[in-house]
């Protein structure tokens, strides 16, 4: 249960079976991918099948071993259509008339059956609302639950303090999945709007923890983050002008903040918050017990009520019996009370002038119609010198650890500055960004020589057995500088998934270089000019040099040696362009 996308490169299922030895298959779950079957080396360089189903029993996966020790792996995704071969008698099949698709009769009345009375316990009323209660922003549609306060994130805090008790709550905007039309309100609305299975709980925590949570939730702020912090009981500020400091090691558990913090003018009941004060918290399991945004809590605080009720059910209680079946008109306002403020960000810098005493900061205190901010200190701005960077708008739209990967294989910030980054889709999903920068950074093909070869290969430089005719150069960029390939390279990775070739080559003396295939897109095959890089060692040619696993070979007689690396930009461009036509040839094979 590790997936592929949309996780850390280090922890996902390829990468992890790499370094393995004695796996034969994995049926892998997580990230909720459709993949038939996909072939992965693993330390001996024997191929692992790897296969999922995707979610929510869109299909049903069929892993088949067979006498000879040979495994296939496929999905079915439909009852097959009426065949008198499979001894089946005609009325074990019906056709459903919506879809068309042909269903197990007996196994389709079960379902009608237990369908009927989930929607009977679903449709339960448990309250009305005479106002919507948003997930979004009303003015743009833009989901805003992950980057500000909205009424219905406030009314979930509220019910985690109020049906625990505490002090205050916090309540992450990821875990707030829905909205809620004015009229009745159902409980299975109430699943929809928490539908995880954690639980709620409380505890004790020091008010240095809660500040380092806030801090952690308002990192990628303007940019969404699923730890946005929505909260009961308390109020707080952002400085979007203050660049988040937070230092997180390669597991995503929180470190420290190194400089000045984002967050300030933190209130508790009405009190500035201490931070050797011990204050009680309601929230979900996932932050006190199993790690959640950055182990800030897990295991760091003590428990006082612990797994007391699911959060669906914690909400639909507090709905139903602590605000009588009514929501009441304190959570009408869109934006919420003005528990989240944002400091207002100052439009133009000023010459030093004589003035007279600054204004008093104005506090917002009742609900408005926008996100809340504070204003600065009125200053005289007869003659504005310089413009002044709105610091809300990133450099790079892209999230830092992209940015990080691909500098550490070489392209550096100054050329992704230059990228037009107006065609790149509102909202972009990882397969956005790769191909985005495939094609604002992809200088071009490979044109084949007379022998079907590109400039600068040679057939002698491949292993016995190898049909370099099998393998699509065009993957690798005009110009590339094949001298840099490493010597143990195993080129039959690039052969197609049914080749012989591949079935000949696996020795267990075969030295080969640990190459998760979801790392790394084809832009990264631009070479950097040697000064437009900073050199460094690196311990692996991957995008993660400081995983924790054992390092690729030199080669055979010096096993005891890892290979370093090359500290030369062709070097890393080599291994870029590598690692991006392992990820290409991966995609094939999966598609």
């Amino acid at each position: 249960h590790l997936g592929e996308n949309g996780v850390k490169p280090q922890w996902s299922t390829p990468e992890v079976v790499s370094q393995l030895k004695g796996v034969d298959a994995v049926i892998d779950g997580h990230s909720h991918e459709e993949i038939p079957t996909e072939e992965v080396r693993d330390a001996d360089g024997k191929p692992v099948i790897i296969t999922q189903t995707g979610t929510k029993l869109q299909n049903i996966g069929r892993m088949t071993i067979s006498a000879d020790g040979k495994i296939h792996a496929e999905l079915i995704d439909a009852v097959p259509e009426p065949d008198m071969k499979l001894h089946l008698p005609e009325e074990s099949w019906q056709k459903l008339e919506k879809s068309g698709r042909y269903v197990d009769t007996a196994v389709q009345e079960k379902l009608d059956e237990i369908n009927a009375r989930l929607d009977e316990a679903l449709s339960v009323k448990i309250g009305e609302t005479p106002f919507k209660l948003y997930d979004s922003d009303p003015e743009t549609g833009k989901r805003r639950v992950r980057v500000g306060e909205t009424n219905l994130g406030n009314l979930c805090a509220d019910a985690y303090r109020e049906y625990l008790e505490t002090d205050i709550a916090i309540l992450n905007g990821g875990n707030v999945r829905s909205f809620i039309e004015p009229g009745d309100i159902t409980y299975r609305q109430a699943l929809s709007i928490i539908p995880f299975g954690n639980t709620i709980s409380s505890a004790k925590v020091s008010g240095q923890q809660i500040l380092d949570m806030l801090e952690l939730g308002a990192m990628n702020y303007p940019e969404e983050s699923g730890s946005f912090l929505h909260v009961s009981g308390m109020t707080y500020t952002i400085d979007p002008a203050v660049e988040s400091t937070v230092k997180l090691n390669d597991r995503g558990e929180f470190i420290e903040v190194s400089g000045e913090r984002r967050v300030h003018s933190v209130m508790i009941g009405g009190e500035p918050l201490e931070p050797d004060k011990t204050y009680t918290l309601a929230t979900h399991d996932y932050y006190l017990k199993n790690g959640g945004d950055g182990y800030i809590l897990s295991g760091k605080c003590e428990l006082i009520r612990d797994g007391v009720i699911s959060e669906s059910e914690m909400f639909a209680a507090y709905i139903r019996d602590h605000l009588n079946g009514v929501i009441p008109e304190r959570y009408r306002e869109p934006y919420g009370e003005g528990r989240i403020r944002f400091d207002k960000l100052p439009e133009k810098t000023t010459e030093p002038t004589e003035t007279t005493e600054p204004t008093e900061t104005t506090e917002h205190t009742e609900a408005t119609t926008a996100p809340v901010e504070t204003t600065e200190p009125a200053t005289d701005t007869t003659e504005p010198t310089t413009e002044a960077t709105d610091p809300t708008e990133p450099e790079l739209p892209i999230p830092p650890e992209l940015i990080a990967m691909l500098t550490q294989m070489g392209i550096t910030e100054e050329q992704l500055m230059q990228l037009d980054w107006s065609k790149l889709p509102e909202n972009p999903t990882m397969e956005d960004y790769q191909a985005f920068l495939t094609q604002q950074l992809d200088p071009g093909e490979q044109q084949p020589g007379d022998d079907g070869l590109p400039e600068g290969l040679d057939p002698s430089m491949f292993p016995e057995g190898f049909d370099y005719t099998k393998v699509d150069w065009s993957q690798f960029p005009a110009g590339f500088d094949w001298s840099q390939i490493p010597e143990d390279f195993d080129w039959f990775t690039l052969l197609e998934d049914d080749d012989e070739q591949k079935q000949q080559q696996q020795q267990e003396t075969q030295p080969m270089y640990v190459v998760p295939f979801s790392l790394t897109p084809r832009p990264l095959l631009t070479p950097t000019p040697v000064k437009e890089i900073e050199h460094k060692s690196y311990d692996y040619i991957t995008s993660v040099p400081d995983t924790p696993v054992s390092a690729p070979r030199r080669n055979k007689e010096d096993k005891d040696t890892p290979y370093t690396g090359d500290t030369t930009a062709a070097g890393i461009a080599a291994a870029a362009a590598v690692l991006a036509l392992l990820t290409a040839s991966a995609a094939r094979r999966k598609h």
